[in-house]
């Protein structure tokens, strides 16, 4: 099993313009986790679709790998999503990344310091 992180996106009903999520799925194959997007969507049926994905096997400098048993380790694997406004742009930026850090704090701190 693979650990993919998935970007979709679709419209909604409350909205003006496209939303976009991140979902994060176990499955053999990236075909394998469209019935589980499909059952979360939130959004109007049938506008769900999947921006970009990635299968999650390296972050950071670690392997990650999918065991039944919860890690020991001391470090876990976050997602961190920046966002702020540059001045020139309308909309907010964002960067995503993936980082292994041992708390919350942590790892946000360790994203802040890659931009």
């Amino acid at each position: 099993m693979k650990l993919f992180a998935i970007y979709i996106g679709g419209e909604h009903p409350g909205a003006h313009i496209e939303v976009h999520d991140v979902r994060f799925v176990v499955a053999a194959h990236i075909r394998d986790t469209y019935d589980q997007l499909r059952a979360e969507w939130w959004g109007t049926p049938g506008t769900l679709h999947v921006d970009c994905w990635a299968e999650i096997d390296h972050a950071d400098g670690f392997d990650v790998t999918l065991r039944p048993e919860p890690s020991k380790a001391r470090e876990k694997l976050y997602f961190v999503n920046l966002g702020g406004y540059d001045g020139e742009d309308f909309a907010e930026k964002h960067k995503n990344l993936f980082v292994v850090a041992a708390t919350v704090a942590d790892a946000k701190a360790r994203a802040i310091q890659s931009i």
